[in-house]
């Protein structure tokens, strides 16, 4: 059917079956087969990936995003595992990094910390160690920070 609006495709399967699918001249172009789930998607739905003929990867981002999900709790064991079977080595790796870029590292303690504080604070917490505030304290009652209490009536007068 060549020099028509429509052409044959030949199609492999992710399990090596093959197919002939009548394709669209415009959908060559916009459109691409994921080879896991086999529906047509728009090529936006697809990853970037420079070694592929047309620049996209094969699988959609639905797909990938489906796997990710159903295997996140073997990826995290397996993570653990590497870790505690090399714990001095990436420990050393981990001192080495944060010798090399220490501005970089300080930047995301200080992302880490205020958003734990936030976080505490949002919950009516003590921002330096996390205890409990009641609104008739002057100071926390673990760390006997006198900020706190002040913050959380702060946070309170805003939203009354």
């Amino acid at each position: 059917m060549c020099g028509g609006p429509h052409f044959n495709k030949l199609i492999t399967g992710s399990r090596g079956e093959t197919e002939v699918a009548m394709m669209s001249a415009t959908s060559a172009t916009t459109h691409k087969r994921c080879c896991t789930c086999r529906r047509q998607c728009s090529l936006s739905r697809f990853s970037r990936d420079r070694n592929s003929p047309d620049g996209h990867g094969r699988r959609c981002k639905d797909c990938i995003a489906e796997d990710y999900q159903r295997n996140i709790v073997q990826r995290r064991q397996s993570s653990k595992d590497r870790y505690r079977a090399n714990r001095e080595a990436e420990l050393e790796r981990l001192r080495q990094w944060r010798a090399e870029h220490p501005d970089r590292n300080r930047e995301i303690v200080r992302r880490s910390r205020a958003g734990i504080r936030a976080r505490r604070r949002a919950a009516g917490l003590c921002t330096e160690c996390g205890a409990e505030l009641k609104l008739g304290d002057l100071y926390c009652p673990r760390c006997r920070e006198r900020d706190a209490q002040r913050k959380l009536s702060k946070r309170l007068g805003a939203l009354l």
